[in-house]
């Protein structure tokens, strides 16, 4: 999980966190990364590159530190994005989710990566994102989610987690543990 979240990941997220930054830098120096950049091209989900960033970097972080950490990595940025980036994004959410239980999914070894080395399809580990929303000011995020003590947010959560374990490679995953 390391390895493919490292390998997809374009941005400078891992690379420049402290928290990852070491680790990437005994995986791969500056020059062998920008090989790498130079040859990986713009991998995407649903369409989107963003979506992939969010699922492998969330998967990375699970491996790494645990789906609680990587839960709450997802949300600040998503803060963050609020702030004055691109905003608020629930598809953003969804794509770290799906990120936290695929890397859940393979280090329970329900899926080896063998298996996933013969066949992958998005859409067989990343939910549908139709009707979430995106591009949330902090002030509309404040208005419309984080009212009632975030009783919207909460259930767009709830909402994101069925997508997510409604998909059949995390049901047996998600009643295990329920």
């Amino acid at each position: 999980m390391l390895g493919i979240g490292i390998a997809i990941d374009n941005s400078d997220v891992l690379p420049e966190n402290p928290l990852t930054r070491e680790f990437c830098q005994t995986v791969e120096s500056s020059r062998e990364r920008q090989q790498r950049l130079a040859v990986l091209g713009n991998p995407t989900m649903l369409g989107r590159h963003d979506l992939a960033q969010h699922f492998v970097v969330s998967a990375y972080l699970t491996a790494r530190s645990g789906s609680l950490l990587a839960d709450a990595a997802g949300v600040a940025k998503e803060i963050l994005d609020a702030q004055g980036g691109s905003g608020f994004s629930f598809a953003d959410l969804a794509a770290d989710q799906a990120g936290i239980w695929f890397a859940r999914l393979v280090m329970s070894r329900k899926r080896g990566l063998e298996d996933l080395g013969l066949g992958f399809a998005t859409t067989d580990y990343m939910p549908t994102i139709e009707g979430l929303p995106e591009g949330l000011s902090a002030a509309t995020f404040q208005k419309e989610y984080a009212q009632e003590s975030g009783r919207r947010y909460r259930e767009m959560k709830a909402e994101i987690r069925a997508r997510v374990h409604s998909l059949a490679p995390y049901r047996s995953e998600w009643s295990r543990i329920r």
